[in-house]
Formats: C-alpha cells, structure tokens, sequence
C-alpha cells in the first residue's frame, strides 16, 4: 500500500452516494486515519468506500467515525494491480465525452488470424524456424499499421507512473477533476501490445514548460477488462524485475 501521511485523497462509496476530498491524519499498519473535507454525514461504521490517491484506488472499510475523521481499513485484494512503475511509453491521450470498455489495439499473435499456420508435429526445423520468423514480421508489420491508424506514434514517448489500476502523466489539454481522458498507449512487451482505455481524473497538478502551460493528471481506470487488466500487471511485474536486477547490478 503506498498512501503516504498529509497526503491528499478523495473518498467514495460504492453506490457513488458520497463523494469528497481528505486529508490522510495517521497510517498504522492497514487502518488509515482519514480528516474529511466539510462532514461525515452519509458515512456510517461498516461502509465500503474507494480511496483514490491519484495512482491508484484502494478499496476499504470503515471501522470508525468521529465528527469529520474517519478510521479506515484497508482491503486486501489482488496486490499485483497496485505495483507501479515509472516508465518512459508512446501515449496519446485527449478528453474524453464518453467511457468505452478498454481493448486491445495490436494484435495479439495467439489471437491472430493472418499468421501463417505452424505443424507443431513438423520434422523440418529449418521451415519451422521460417515459418516463424514469418510471423513474427507480419505481426510487426500488422502492429505498425494498426498504431499508425490510431495515432501511436513509437518515437514520442511520455514520462508516466503506471499500474494496473491507473496512470500518472502530463497533458497538454486543459482537465478538471471529474474529467475522463482516453489514453491509447503501447507496452513494450514482447510482443509490444497497445491498448485502448478510459481513466476519471482524480488529479491534477497545473506545471509549466518553456512558457506553455501542462497539466500532469492522475487517472484512476474505469471500465477495464480483465483481460487489458492483466496485460498491464504482467508488463509492470516484468519491468519492475528489470529495474530491480539492474540495481542489483550497480551495486
């Protein structure tokens, strides 16, 4: 769990009934102690609420109120969605007025109806090895017009926070709390798999570069399958071993 003291959050029941800003007062173990932006009113003992942090949402209970503070704990869920890394990645992102569910955009090679079919049972390893490297060219080549159809482009990169719950980054268009942003993206995995999904801001931050004004967002993840949800933890769990073995290599 990364929450950190002072911090900033905002707090949320399920049924969307209550909706507000807090201050993070204590953090002991999993129960956080939460200061509330006006009243606690609509909020009882036993309540399920998400804590958004701007990176990530974390769902808890609430063990305890007192005027506008509440003692919360957190859920144990599937820890490999909160892993976050810093990475450098081709994004295109733009406000958007609607939510989609999240897809795929690059084929995927083991869903993939143009490539060449393989006789696993096949005795001729030098065709085998062609027939393969075949296919590992059309996939590129498929995945390179795809991406140009969506307006990926390999060459410009975005510094972000990513986990599979939502993303950090700075965006030229102007957005508000509350806002959702489209975020078409590439994970260079291997093969590299280029997404489609929709993100609520949750933050925002307004920076400055060279005299043009940037706003860097967090989003947190709405609609997501399940399926993208799982690209997006098996690619952070990978670089996350990278850059620790890389560490171990410094040292």
């Amino acid at each position: 769990m990364r929450i950190n003291r002072s911090e900033r959050v905002n707090i949320m029941k399920d049924d969307g009934s209550f909706n507000t800003g807090a201050r993070v007062v204590e953090i002991k173990d999993d129960e956080i102690v939460l200061e509330i932006d006006g009243s606690a009113k609509g909020i009882d003992v036993s309540d399920r609420i998400n804590i958004a942090t701007g990176d990530a949402t974390y769902k808890a209970v609430v063990r305890g109120r007192e005027k506008n503070r509440l003692v919360v704990e957190v859920i144990a869920e599937d820890r490999r969605a909160f892993f976050r890394i810093d990475d450098s990645l081709p994004v295109k992102a733009r406000k958007a007025d609607r939510i989609s569910a999240s897809r795929f955009l690059s084929l995927i090679p083991e869903r993939g109806d143009f490539r060449l079919p393989i006789d696993a049972d096949s005795r001729d390893d030098a065709l085998m090895a062609l027939l393969q490297e075949v296919n590992q060219k059309l996939d590129y080549l498929i995945n390179q017009l795809i991406l140009k159809d969506e307006g990926i482009r390999i060459d410009e990169c975005k510094e972000v926070n990513l986990s599979a719950t939502g993303m950090r980054f700075e965006i030229e268009e102007d957005v508000r709390i509350g806002d959702i942003v489209e975020v078409k993206m590439m994970l260079p995995s291997s093969p590299p798999v280029a997404i489609q999904t929709y993100g609520e801001v949750v933050r925002v931050k307004k920076t400055e570069r060279e005299g043009k004004p940037l706003y860097e967002v967090g989003l947190k993840f709405t609609e997501m399958t399940e399926e993208v949800r799982e690209e997006i933890i098996q690619y952070t769990l990978k670089r996350q071993r990278e850059i620790i073995r890389r560490k171990r290599q410094q040292l």
